[in-house]
């Protein structure tokens, strides 16, 4: 696989998944011959760009071990974003009594992304009583309360985040809520929110920028996100930052004005070719084709190798043709796309 012999790859894990371990004759990592070799049949699988035997590879691993977090992650990611909604849940009342209270939270994290939101709330619901008792509450809270953001309810969170009385201690994500949704309601005087971006070693810092970016997008205070990456003008250094996955994904769901507002302020000639690949995909979605064309191209010219970009321009071309014939497609078939940039 290092060496990309990819057939050859396939072959040996295929092979391995066939035959018996025989503990204690050789050293071996933990999960060879089952979920750890399943694991990376799906990486192998998704660098040939077939996700159908990818997803089948993951859900391998997983029914061998269902906390075997990188499958765990990978597949549900996959799924959320193929919309296989019946496949999850059948998987999550399987593995129900394995997975871990952390696998539960980004299950409904998982699901909120992708605006299921009556699943997310059913999937709460599932949650076995020993894993909501060791959940902190307020994490239970937060997912209702994004819950509810995205329903268009954002001033009655921000009313109940505002009467909480609990200690900031472990409460980050809480607080970012809040300000988020400050931002989103222009709640606080123009000085304000000049206030919450002023300091610019914090600015300065990606970590602080793309958690800032991530909260409004979950949240989708999308009036507030452009509105912050306005007033940011020292971290838009770190814009590139929002075109890697799993923001990707998030922004691609966002309205044509947030996206728009993310291209506007990207330098083209500074991004990475995965980067580059992804402000094309952008572009696509936004149906404007000559400049998802001439990135996708840029891209080419850098790594001729590299098939993705390849693809990318097909479907753009694919939905030109589509549009021209009155039937353009929707963003979800740009969401699936950007899946390989994160194989």
């Amino acid at each position: 696989m290092e060496r990309t012999e990819y057939s050859l790859a396939r072959k040996a894990y295929e092979h391995s998944l066939l035959l018996t371990p025989r503990s204690g004759l050789y050293a071996s990592q933990t999960g060879s011959g089952s979920f750890a070799t399943a694991h990376r049949l799906g990486q192998l699988q998704e660098k040939l760009l077939n996700r159908v035997e990818a997803l089948r590879s993951y859900r391998q691993a997983l029914d061998t071990f269902p906390r075997y977090e990188p499958a765990w992650r990978r597949w549900l990611e996959l799924t959320a974003a193929e919309g296989r909604w019946s496949e999850l849940l059948y998987c999550l009342r399987s593995w129900q009594a394995e997975l871990t209270p952390q696998q539960w939270m980004e299950a409904v994290r998982g699901l909120l992304r992708y605006n299921e939101l009556s699943l997310a709330q059913r999937i709460r619901e599932w949650a076995p009583e020993p894993i909501l008792a060791s959940l902190n509450p307020l994490s239970l809270r937060l997912s209702q309360w994004l819950i509810c953001c995205k329903q268009g309810d954002k001033p009655g969170v921000l009313a109940e985040l505002q009467g909480l009385n609990e200690p900031k201690e472990g409460t980050l994500d809480i607080e970012l809520l809040r300000w988020a949704i400050q931002f989103e309601l222009s709640a606080a005087k123009e000085d304000d929110r000049q206030e919450l971006v002023r300091d610019e070693s914090a600015a300065a810092d990606e970590r602080t920028f793309l958690t800032a970016c991530t909260v409004f997008l979950e949240a989708a205070c999308w009036d507030g996100l452009v509105c912050y990456l306005r007033q940011s003008g020292g971290a838009l250094r770190h814009l590139p930052g929002l075109l890697r996955p799993p923001l990707l994904q998030l922004i691609l769901q966002a309205p044509d004005s947030a996206i728009q507002a993310i291209l506007s302020r990207c330098d083209r000639d500074r991004l990475s070719p995965q980067e580059l690949c992804a402000y094309g995909l952008l572009f696509g979605a936004l149906r404007r084709w000559m400049e998802a064309a001439g990135a996708l191209r840029k891209v080419q010219d850098r790594l001729p190798d590299w098939p993705l970009p390849r693809l990318i321009l097909a479907q753009a071309y694919r939905s030109l043709a589509f549009e021209r014939l009155g039937q353009p497609l929707e963003k979800a078939e740009w969401l699936k796309l950007s899946l390989w940039l994160s194989a």
